[in-house]
């Protein structure tokens, strides 16, 4: 939900899994589009913390959203790097994405696909086919693949 206050910020949540977690985790998505920060909160802590700090944050404004990718590093597994890439509608109500692992010494493998949706957007009923998709075609919607 943008912030009248602050145009450039972000909020948003929904439920995600993680890569080496079988668990569905409740979490909410805050993003500063003019700071260039992105965090992530989880209603129950996720490996001993309740708040992950996005480093290595892009945001990208395309014709029809903003693209944002972001790392965590130690999220579920310690020093497991997880690479956050979504698609935010620029009416900031909606973002659909995917959670990749890069890989790792624990040969934990996997990506899963999220949506996220702003306080008070009713989630139900909005099925973001990119959420849908097998996982290897996200790599031939890449560009240049």
């Amino acid at each position: 939900m943008t912030d009248s206050s602050n145009d450039s910020l972000v909020q948003l949540g929904g439920t995600v899994t993680l890569p080496g977690d079988k668990g569905v985790h409740s979490a909410s998505l805050l993003f500063d589009r003019a700071a260039g920060t992105v965090s992530v909160t989880f209603d129950e802590p996720v490996a001993g913390s309740e708040t992950w700090e996005g480093s290595s944050v892009v945001i990208k404004r395309r014709l029809k959203y903003h693209e944002v990718v972001f790392n965590t590093v130690g999220l579920p597994v310690e020093a497991l790097d997880l690479v956050w890439k979504m698609n935010v509608a620029l009416n900031h109500r909606m973002a659909a994405g995917v959670v990749l692992v890069r890989p790792n010494d624990r040969k934990i493998k996997g990506e899963h696909g999220f949506t996220f949706s702003a306080p008070g957007e009713a989630p139900a009923g909005r099925v973001n086919y990119l959420t849908q998709l097998p996982s290897h075609l996200y790599k031939a919607m890449e560009p240049g693949a």
